[in-house]
């Protein structure tokens, strides 16, 4: 990445330990082992559960990464989770992230829909994992026709148009 234009590409990085430290050397391992400044997009990866979002507070993480963004490490604080919406939207309502990476698809999407209705509120950038739900919508399409818009349309393109929509 050293020799190319810093304006030709994004970077996104990530780390899930709760303590503020171990955050801060995950960072500065990842600035260094790329040659860059700063990281566009640096994740509080994969936030479980309400108990686990506390963590992060308790012990720094969350701090630790704001510090770095004050510092111009990072440029968007952003987050991953598997928590159930109603939690996750909590998380995002806090104010901390400009964004959010969550696995939403036809199968799972009542489960995460408040997170995603939170994060239109506070005009924060969703990201979906998992799309096709583990391949279950591919390798079901008659089970999942009713996302088509005519019988001709993949059902891959079906499912993931579902997700654009919302």
């Amino acid at each position: 990445l050293k020799d190319l234009p810093r304006d030709s590409f994004f970077v996104g990085t990530k780390c899930s330990r709760p303590c503020g430290s171990e955050l801060r050397r995950s960072l500065e391992k990842s600035l260094d082992l790329l040659h860059l400044e700063s990281i566009d997009f640096f994740y509080i990866w994969y936030l479980l559960d309400r108990e686990d979002w506390q963590r992060r507070l308790d012990q720094g993480a969350v701090a630790a990464a704001l510090q770095a963004k004050e510092e111009g490490l990072i440029k968007n604080l952003v987050c991953s989770s598997h928590m159930n919406g109603s939690d996750l939207a909590d998380v995002l309502a806090d104010g901390y992230f400009s964004g959010v990476l969550l696995g939403y698809n036809a199968i799972n999407f009542p489960y995460r829909q408040a997170a995603v209705a939170m994060a239109e509120k506070h005009g924060l950038g969703v990201i979906t994992m998992n799309p096709l739900g583990g391949g279950l919508i591919p390798r079901n399409p008659q089970r999942f026709a009713f996302l088509q818009n005519h019988p001709d349309e993949a059902i891959v393109s079906a499912a993931l148009r579902f997700n654009l929509s919302h």
